[in-house]
């Protein structure tokens, strides 16, 4: 139930809240000839509950439905529909495939009110090197020299590339971005890893980071 509220009526909360908030001090600071001021402090509660259950609900009913669609309708997109062409597939509303022997899987992404719009890159990598994880220094390294939007995990890089109306998607400043990556993975000799490795490798990376983050 916690992650539901997180998802789905916090954000809705802070964007109403965040509006409303500034009409009603305006309107209090304005000599509006507001007389009662504790009933519309109340009223102003009553406003964002009532927004803040209604449309979160409703997020939380169809929201699912939504962001398929969602996904559907980006992947269409021309610059995107170009990945077919070098060997990606499209499954579960991702693109999935390899550049330089790295897995790539693209998926189109927004927040819970669509006013944030990006594609969701992973360039998954073996997490070992030499049969040992690789040192925490190396990331420190990776994230030193990353490209903007990049952050790199223990078996994976993540990279946010946002596109708006005035900004659309552009299949060659996406590969840039990739390449760049890669290019940064190899730099450190970190290898590529397939789909079924990551699967073999993934519990005992799990422990590994536990064990981790339990000396941080």
């Amino acid at each position: 139930m916690q992650n539901v509220i997180i998802k789905y009526y916090v954000p809705v909360f802070v964007f109403v809240f965040t509006m409303s908030a500034g009409m009603f001090l305006s309107a209090y600071f304005s000599n509006s000839g507001i007389e009662d001021i504790q009933m519309m402090v109340i009223a102003f509660i009553a406003l964002n509950v009532g927004i803040t259950f209604t449309f979160g609900t409703i997020l939380y009913k169809f929201g699912g439905k939504w962001k398929d669609r969602y996904s559907k309708k980006v992947l269409n997109k021309k610059e995107l529909k170009r990945f077919h062409d070098i060997g990606f597939y499209e499954r579960s509303n991702r693109l999935l495939g390899y550049i330089d022997n790295y897995l790539i899987i693209i998926k189109p992404e927004k927040d819970s009110l669509g006013q944030r719009q990006w594609i969701h890159i992973n360039i998954y990598f073996n997490p070992k090197m030499q049969n040992q994880f690789i040192p925490e220094y190396i990331f420190k390294k990776l994230n030193q020299v990353k490209p903007k939007r990049t952050k790199f995990s223990r078996n994976c890089a993540i990279i946010e590339n946002d596109f708006t109306l005035f900004i659309p998607l552009k299949f060659n400043k996406i590969m840039s971005n990739i390449t760049m990556v890669i290019k940064c993975l190899k730099n450190h000799d970190i290898e590529p890893i397939s789909y079924w490795d990551i699967i073999e490798v993934e519990p005992e990376l799990l422990k590994y980071d536990q064990q981790v983050n339990a000396l941080i």
